[in-house]
């Protein structure tokens, strides 16, 4: 389980030490929390999603798109960027999403309307456009419909 915080910070959780520590323990590092790491540098984390195929994989959202790699280790991540430039740059993350078929595909979405899909393997951007009828007082939420087509 993992959790966005509003100083940059995400925490990893171990579900069995919390249901395990009962309602009314303390919830800290070594009591449940496994790993508390600032990876968004002081800017709100506005979304986060693990990678469906590959577990080791977290992306998350605040001013930009970072993606953990947690296999080596939880309390220093390997970090990088999705490709650049950063497309958000100016807006706020409001959504991100890992495709469920093809593992090395991310979309992300920010509050100024531009959503960008990204090619982990070749590190960029593959297209990325920006919604025309985006109300900047709403935010820009998605999901992949991720269905493979029936064979006719």
């Amino acid at each position: 389980m993992t959790i966005g915080l509003g100083d940059g910070v995400i925490t990893l959780w171990d579900a069995k030490k919390i249901v395990e520590a009962g309602p009314s323990a303390e919830l800290k590092v070594g009591r449940g929390c496994v790993s508390a790491t600032n990876i968004h540098s002081g800017v709100p984390v506005t979304s986060i999603e693990f990678n469906p195929h590959k577990k080791n994989l977290l992306a998350s959202g605040g001013s930009e798109v970072l993606i953990q790699d947690i296999q080596g280790s939880l309390k220093q991540p390997n970090m990088y960027k999705p490709g650049m430039p950063n497309f958000h740059q100016g807006s706020r993350i409001t959504s991100i999403s890992w495709n469920r078929i093809v593992p090395h595909i991310l979309a992300s979405a920010s509050e100024d309307g531009k959503i960008v899909v990204w090619d982990l393997k070749v590190s960029k951007s593959i297209f990325n456009f920006t919604e025309p009828s985006q109300d900047q007082s709403q935010d820009n939420y998605f999901d992949y419909y991720n269905e493979r087509p029936e064979s006719q």
